[in-house]
């Protein structure tokens, strides 16, 4: 294992964040908040501590590379980098981190929100859609609303892409373990934005929105659809 004690005092805070996307400040909170958890039970020989399991998955999310590669760089093998992986992410992705009793305790209400989608999607209860062909008044101002906020959770996807480059391609892992990546790299963009990490030097790949009137929108849930811009717009 590369000495983490080199990597954190030798490179620049904007090394740190172009290979691992956090800063030192960044990197000594993640290990303040998930070390206890991360920590091996023992410290035989050779056990990583909570710190290198991150720097290795931070790693491998930051660049999407093959776990080969990642193991070679910090001088394990891939099986480790494998199980270190499963480890971090299991962990970051869990219900605790989460903090799914928000709506156990009431904090979010839960069935008051809704998710977007474009036109290719069918229209439900819990999934609202844009008119292909809006008349003038409330389905107007309901699509006009419905892009503005697509738009804003799009630049966010892209800015999350851009900051974890596993997200810009396949995912070469099972489906369940790549939902924990996903999330894990959630978690990690929320705390990069709370602690104001800057962007890595990366080229951003855009993040932009699909075209919402490429498809045409099945008729499923339109009633919905109508009552909802006809009450609220």
């Amino acid at each position: 294992m590369a000495d983490r004690g080199n990597i954190l005092d030798e490179l620049t805070n904007q090394q740190l964040v172009d290979r691992y996307r956090f800063n030192r400040a960044g990197l000594n909170y993640l290990e303040t908040v998930f070390g206890p958890a991360l920590r091996p039970a023992t410290m035989r020989h050779k056990s990583l501590s909570a710190m290198d399991k991150l720097l290795i998955t931070l790693r491998y999310l930051a660049t999407g590379g093959i776990q080969l590669n990642d193991a070679d760089m910090h001088n394990d093998s891939q099986p480790a980098v494998s199980k270190i992986l499963t480890e971090v992410t299991n962990h970051l992705s869990s219900a605790d981190v989460l903090g799914r009793n928000l709506f156990d305790e009431g904090h979010v209400p839960n069935g008051q929100y809704h998710l977007l989608g474009d036109s290719g999607y069918a229209g439900r209860r819990w999934l609202l859609t844009p008119y292909l062909n809006p008349q003038p008044g409330s389905q107007t101002a309901y699509n006009r609303s419905h892009k503005i906020t697509r738009a804003k959770v799009e630049r966010g996807k892209g800015q999350l892409k851009r900051r974890f480059g596993v997200l810009h391609g396949e995912i070469r892992v099972q489906p369940e373990k790549a939902c924990r990546i996903f999330l894990t790299c959630a978690v990690l963009h929320n705390i990069c934005k709370a602690w104001n990490i800057p962007m890595p030097d990366v080229i951003d790949d855009g993040g932009n929105a699909n075209n919402m009137d490429n498809n045409i929108a099945p008729q499923h849930g339109m009633q919905y659809r109508d009552y909802f811009a006809n009450t609220y717009f």
